[in-house]
């Protein structure tokens, strides 16, 4: 199961941090740093959520 944790979260890891902001080699990570990068690719998919739903919103109230 903990494999597939970190695998999932990878996955989610490299779909919303920008490539910038990423280490060279996420397995190398710690499990305090892995999960402090997988916080901030939620906070950045919470973002771009708003975003989406704001752009529907003000596309449909026109």
């Amino acid at each position: 199961m903990r494999t597939d944790f970190i695998e999932a979260a990878s996955l989610e890891i490299h779909r919303f941090v920008p490539p910038a902001l990423l280490p060279d080699d996420i397995g190398k990570l710690d499990l305090e740093d892995f999960i402090r990068l997988l916080a901030r690719a939620r906070y950045i998919e919470e973002i771009e959520e708003d975003i989406v739903a704001r752009a529907i919103s003000k596309v449909f109230s026109d």
